[in-house]
């Protein structure tokens, strides 16, 4: 199976958003120590005496204190986003090994499958015991074991055919590509 493109996987998609949110928190922090000025006009009407005097201006005030450094929000906002770039690396890593891991599972269940012997080959040693039984040449209590053998055999040849399935269906899972999972 060749590998998936990490960018495809909701997980990593999932991870990958939040550590750019946590950039964009980091950003605003770091802009927010800046304070922002604000510029007005000022009308002052002065009396005195019997003369009136107007006089015309423009303000520009800051907030106190001046040059808020805003350290604490900085400083929070730049671990979160460490944070976020660490959980990033850690889900594609983690996804990276599950994948492999299910990829070997898979091709080992499907080497195992391939070297079982064949439905056609049970069979035929299933009738030449039980054509031996008839002739008396085996016991009953002979026959009745290699049937509960192939019985047993069956069932463990079907578990694996079955982990085999789940197996391959998990990496489609894993990739996104559940929906062209198709079982034939």
């Amino acid at each position: 199976m060749p590998p998936t493109d990490l960018k495809s996987v909701l997980p990593v998609q999932i991870a990958e958003a939040q550590l750019k949110q946590a950039e964009a928190e980091s950003d605003l922090a770091k802009a927010q120590a800046v304070p922002d000025p604000t510029v007005s006009l000022v009308s002052i009407r002065e009396v005195s005496g019997p003369g009136e005097f107007q006089r015309l201006g423009a303000a520009v005030s800051f907030p106190i204190p001046i040059l808020n450094w805003n350290g604490g929000q900085k400083r929070e906002a730049s671990a979160l986003k460490t944070r976020a770039e660490i959980e990033f690396q850690r889900v594609q890593r983690a996804f990276g090994f599950e994948r492999e891991n299910l990829v070997a599972n898979y091709t080992n269940f499907v080497a195992a499958l391939e070297k079982s012997p064949s439905l056609k080959d049970i069979d035929s040693k299933h009738r030449s015991t039980e054509s031996l039984f008839y002739r008396g040449v085996i016991s009953g209590v002979l026959v009745i074991e290699a049937h509960r053998q192939i019985l047993d055999f069956t069932q463990s040849q079907n578990e694996l055919e079955l982990e085999t399935v789940q197996a391959l269906q998990n990496i489609f899972f894993l990739d996104g590509k559940l929906s062209e999972f198709r079982y034939e």
